[in-house]
């Protein structure tokens, strides 16, 4: 007596997939956006650590140029792939929401 109609039954079960779908993308959007933040940040903090830790003004002016340009481009080189990541994910999951 309680039991739905088949047709109603299907169409819930369809919500209910692109449902599980849309929060399985938010979860690896969520996992990859906190792992790039964590090893941005960590990187950085790293790397001026070192550089506050120099004892001589020369030092820092080598460490400045030896090692941060690298770093900016390593870190501008993981923000565009993350940002690639990001709208490719993003563009996935409107794919299930509107198919």
């Amino acid at each position: 007596m309680g039991e739905r109609p088949f047709v109603e039954q299907i169409i819930l079960d369809e919500i209910g997939g692109k449902n599980n779908a849309i929060h399985a993308y938010d979860h690896m959007l969520w996992t990859g956006r906190s792992g790039f933040l964590t090893l941005f940040f960590v990187g950085w903090g790293f790397l001026l650590k070192g550089l506050l830790d120099q004892q001589h003004l020369g030092a820092v002016d080598e460490a400045v140029t030896r090692v941060m340009t690298p770093m900016l481009l390593v870190s501008l080189g993981l923000s565009v792939g993350g940002f690639i990541i990001d709208l490719n994910y993003v563009r996935r999951k409107f794919r299930v929401i509107m198919h």
